[in-house]
C-alpha cells in the first residue's frame, strides 16, 4: 500500500499555478478555434479535448489554492503535505470554509450545489480522455459550469498568488525540440 500523501515544495506551487493557467489558456484557444471553424458556438465545443483541458485546469487550481491556503496559515513552511487525488468534489472540500464560500459567491452557486455539480464532474479529466470507452447515453457534462468554476478559481488564485513569495525566482522552463 503506497503513501497517500505527497510533499509539494513551496517553489513548485507556482509551477502548479502556471500549469493550471496553461491548461486554461489551451482550453480557451481550442474553444476559439472550434468557434471559428464552426462559425458559431456549438455542441461540438464540448469535444473531449476541451473537457479534459478545462477539468484539469480546475484540478490544478484547486490544488494550488489548497497549497496557498497552507502558506497563508504558516508563511514559514517550505513543504505542503497534500493528499493524492483528482476528484474535483474532494479537492473542493479540502479548501477552508471561507474559501469555499468565496467560490460559492463568485460563481452564484450555493456551496452544496457546487459540491453536487463537482461530484458530477469529479472524474472528467480521467473519463473524457477515454470517452470512447463509455456508453454514449451516459455522458454528463456542463461546460458552462466548468468554465464558471475555472474562471473563478483563476481569479481567486491570481489574487492570492500575487501576495505570496514562493521562492521561485530561479525556476525557468526551457522548451526542447
Amino acid at each position: 500500500m503506497g503513501n497517500d500523501i505527497i510533499d509539494i515544495n513551496r517553489e513548485n506551487i507556482s509551477i502548479m499555478y502556471f500549469e493550471a493557467n496553461s491548461f486554461m489558456n489551451a482550453y480557451v484557444l481550442k474553444k476559439e478555434q472550434l468557434k471559428a471553424a464552426l462559425g458559431k458556438i456549438s455542441h461540438e465545443i464540448s469535444q473531449p479535448c476541451c473537457i479534459v483541458l478545462l477539468s484539469f485546469a480546475c484540478e490544478l487550481y484547486f490544488k494550488a489554492l489548497f497549497c496557498i491556503e497552507k502558506i497563508e496559515e504558516d508563511d514559514s513552511i517550505s513543504v505542503v503535505k497534500m493528499k493524492k487525488g483528482h476528484e474535483l468534489d474532494d479537492l473542493f472540500n479540502r479548501l477552508s470554509n471561507d474559501l469555499k464560500k468565496m467560490v460559492s459567491q463568485k460563481t452564484n452557486y450555493k456551496v452544496e450545489e457546487l459540491t453536487q455539480q463537482l461530484n458530477v464532474h469529479k472524474n472528467d479529466f480521467i473519463e473524457w480522455r477515454y470517452i470512447f470507452e463509455k456508453d454514449s447515453q451516459k455522458f454528463k457534462y456542463n461546460v458552462s459550469f466548468l468554465e464558471n468554476i475555472a474562471n473563478t478559481l483563476y481569479e481567486i488564485a491570481k489574487d492570492k498568488f500575487e501576495n505570496i513569495n514562493f521562492n521561485s525566482s530561479n525556476i525557468s522552463f526551457e522548451l526542447m525540440g
